[in-house]
């Protein structure tokens, strides 16, 4: 549910809203790839995430004079997630189960999250050398509290790949509390130096500080802070009104989450979402990017092309062990992702047509050696090495969107969109060498329609996957350890068998939506 109340008054406005939202999602596993002949099958059951959502967003925007303007706002989030997960024991090792060596087991966890935002910002717009300029002077803070518990149970599997417990809820308990205090100043200032010219240069510092408090008294509680001046500049250039060109460069800085700052040693994985065990320090994501783009508008035809190169330095990636459901975050030296995009759009008085090509080129620029013992390139000892060049997991090359939308009278509009993604190598197969080759690219079609009842009311009703395709959005590389008859429990696990697992994509849904507006 989403509702909000806006008033706009000379200048001066003020807008409230209210996001109510509440999801249960059951069965969100990858698959054998061998299974895929039956995409709505489970890999392990039961396995389901229930989330609630309340999010309350105030804004308020006053003119203070000729060229000043204040602008405030003020927001409350509260979400609520629990999960319960069955998982296969990784190191199970064949011998009769006890419950310090089940075959399975199952885990409940809970995430509470309550955060608080404020930003203020003072906009300028006096003319600087007799010229238009902009200028804003912000600052943001940002109060989070974490409450995250665990516990675990050993369990076994029926024939139909459901668990059952064991023993008592009691394992691997977690109970860990946390404190994210984020805080930034920053300043931006946008000039007209010509008529054909602007230029804009900006920065903003921020510090971030992460608290750590493990309620059970182990070694989970720690304090970790981080801070940078992050600068941005841009010049955009409009000789003509059929043609804009712009440059652009800014950095940023992304700090490690608590669940990557527990879950960062190789020598003691995690098994996710949980967090189980204290680890060394995680570095900053450091972002620097530079773009360039043009428009030209031809006629009735509007062309924008860009072009946006991203260095990553400190990537946060997860490495996922052999059974999938343990690994670790750690920091990848240097990545780079440049992508090239052409954007086509065109209309009439009742069509709009509009077409956006994507080339994606996401690589590795250091060589590093990881562990991924499900790699059939793997060495003995079950690593990969990765060079600089290799192809980024689960990040397609090429994307494609085609929108048309047709309103053949006032009160209806319909549209239809087609999505296509080429080919991408799985999690796992960061060598981009591993025998299963890459996750097959897909194009699926959606429809969509919307009707207006009166100056209030309005129908939505959309397709999604319009052909009921059957197709995958994600892989990783893994162990089936269901490799008795029918897809049962196999207790011999040197028959267990290393395979890319991926993620079925939605099949066709139809969801059906009203509005209400009022002024």
């Amino acid at each position: 549910m989403f509702a909000k109340l806006t008033r706009r008054d000379a200048g001066n406005d003020f807008d409230l809203s209210y996001t109510f939202a509440q999801s249960h999602l059951a069965g969100s596993q990858t698959l054998p790839l061998e299974w895929m002949n039956t995409p709505t099958a489970v890999y392990t059951a039961p396995d389901h995430i229930d989330n609630q959502l309340n999010f309350l967003n105030l804004g308020d925007t006053q003119v203070l004079g000729a060229h000043w303007q204040l602008a405030a706002r003020l927001s409350l989030r509260n979400s609520d997630q629990s999960g319960f997960n069955s998982n296969v024991n990784g190191n199970y090792d064949g011998s009769p189960p006890t419950l310090a060596n089940p075959v399975a087991g199952n885990v409940q966890n809970a995430l509470h999250q309550q955060s608080r935002g404020l930003n203020l910002a003072l906009h300028n717009t006096s003319p600087l050398a007799g010229r238009p300029n902009s200028a804003s002077l912000g600052l943001s803070v940002e109060a989070q509290q974490v409450q995250y518990t665990q516990l675990q149970q050993a369990a076994t599997f029926t024939a139909q790949r459901y668990t059952l417990g064991t023993g008592p809820f009691d394992q691997a308990p977690v109970d860990l509390g946390v404190r994210n205090h984020d805080s930034g100043v920053y300043l931006t200032d946008r000039l007209a130096a010509a008529p054909w010219l602007d230029v804009a240069a900006g920065a903003r510092y921020e510090r971030a500080r992460v608290d750590l408090t493990d309620h059970l008294g182990g070694a989970l509680g720690g304090h970790h802070s981080y801070s940078r001046l992050n600068p941005s500049v841009g010049l955009d250039l409009h000789p003509t009104p059929k043609a804009s060109y712009y440059l652009r460069y800014a950095q940023g800085m992304r700090v490690p989450m608590a669940v990557e700052l527990t879950c960062a040693s190789p020598a003691a994985p995690c098994t996710l979402p949980n967090v189980l065990v204290a680890d060394p320090e995680l570095q900053p994501v450091i972002a620097r990017t530079a773009q360039a783009g043009a428009v030209w508008r031809l006629g009735a035809l509007r062309v924008h092309a860009e072009y946006t190169h991203t260095r990553l330095s400190n990537a946060i990636e997860f490495i996922s062990l052999a059974n999938m459901t343990q690994g670790y975050f750690t920091n990848i030296p240097q990545e780079l992702l440049r992508t090239l995009t052409l954007d086509l759009t065109t209309g009439s008085e009742r069509w709009l047509w509009s077409v956006s090509l994507s080339r994606t080129l996401a690589t590795y620029e250091s060589a590093f050696l990881q562990p991924s013992p499900s790699n059939s390139s793997a060495d003995p000892s079950g690593s990969i090495q990765v060079q600089p060049g290799d192809r980024l997991p689960n990040i397609p090359k090429w994307s494609l969107t085609l929108q048309s939308q047709y309103q053949p009278s006032e009160r209806l509009l319909l549209h239809a969109t087609v999505l296509a993604y080429s080919a991408r190598y799985a999690q796992g197969d960061e060598n981009n060498q591993d025998r299963h080759g890459t996750v097959p690219g897909y194009a699926i079609v959606n429809l969509g329609a919307q009707y207006s009842l009166d100056t209030h009311w309005r129908l939505d009703l959309s397709v999604h996957n319009l052909f009921n395709r059957t197709y995958t959005d994600f892989g990783q590389l893994g162990v089936n350890e269901f490799t008795a008859a029918n897809r049962t429990f196999s207790p011999d696990p040197a028959s267990w068998q290393n395979t890319q697992f991926v993620a079925p994509g939605a099949p066709r849904g139809l969801w059906l939506g009203v509005r209400y507006a009022w002024s």
